[in-house]
């Protein structure tokens, strides 16, 4: 038997379930995601906590594996089903610009709300994150929308006291008095 033969047996019989398949994106084992998707994996399905593969790789920062994931058809838009979060919004939250800007250059919806009303913006502007906040609004990214609470991304950048966030979103149109 070659190698591949015992990889295949190997991961046929440990990473055959999604968990396995998820703690392999969530510990960024990028060959062994790749062989498993390879192998027949359903990478669209969500796991039991109905949270997709690509929203854990996003989660975790792992470029290459979210990059694979997109490259085989994996839906960009769906994450976290029951929190109507996406992975867009996840790599905001998290820091991640280059994820969050490869999302964004592959169709990502940018302006999706999760179930608190939420966007991609709003956490990027909260977590103070410049960068993402930039290429948010770049891309058209809608200053004016508000969550469940009211607030906006120009308010929740003030809440932080994210002073280069609020300039940049004030010099692109966000309006003070409408927090």
């Amino acid at each position: 038997m070659c190698k591949i033969d015992l990889l295949k047996l190997y991961l046929n019989e440990k990473y055959t379930t999604m968990d396995n398949f998820i703690n392999a994106i969530r510990e960024n084992q990028f060959f062994t995601v790749k062989e498993m998707i390879y192998t027949g994996i359903p990478f669209n399905t969500p796991d039991k906590d109905n949270i997709t593969a690509i929203y854990y790789a996003c989660e975790e920062g792992c470029s290459k594996i979210v990059q694979l994931l997109v490259s085989v058809g994996a839906n960009i838009n769906e994450g976290d089903i029951i929190n109507k979060k996406t992975p867009l919004m996840i790599a905001s939250e998290m820091g991640h610009y280059k994820i969050a800007h490869f999302l964004i250059k592959h169709g990502a919806l940018i302006d999706c709300q999760d179930r608190d009303g939420n966007t991609a913006l709003m956490f990027a502007s909260l977590e103070s994150d410049l960068k993402t906040t930039k290429i948010l609004v770049q891309k058209g990214a809608g200053l004016e929308n508000r969550n469940k609470n009211g607030e906006s991304a120009l308010g929740l950048a003030m809440s932080e006291m994210a002073d280069d966030v609020v300039d940049f979103l004030v010099d692109n149109g966000a309006l003070l008095g409408e927090l």
